[in-house]
């Protein structure tokens, strides 16, 4: 799977927003609904996912603590293009949650 090019138009859209508000209270209707999107895509990740643990760890790092990719790859001890791959998940799954 080549994931150098999002399959997302909108990937990068919600991204960005997530960077925003994921460290902000969000006052706005589009702050509460990425904020609601986020919430159900960390709760997915949670069903889907058997190591949702170390995703969700990976989650907290790279979105909430504002750490870069190799950093958090040290960190948690996996290659970077799997914290790669795990964030690219995180973001379309709070993209289509959040109706993108």
């Amino acid at each position: 799977m080549n994931t150098s090019r999002y399959k997302n138009w909108w990937y990068n859209i919600v991204l960005g927003m997530i960077n925003h508000y994921a460290r902000a209270t969000p006052a706005t209707r589009q702050g509460k609904m990425i904020e609601k999107a986020m919430e159900q895509a960390v709760k997915e990740t949670a069903i889907k996912h058997g190591n949702y643990r170390d995703r969700l760890q990976a989650i907290e790092l790279l979105f909430f603590e504002g750490y870069s990719v190799p950093k958090v790859s040290m960190i948690l001890s996996f290659s970077e293009r799997t914290i790669q791959r795990w964030k690219i998940d995180f973001v379309n799954s709070v993209g289509k949650n959040a109706g993108f």
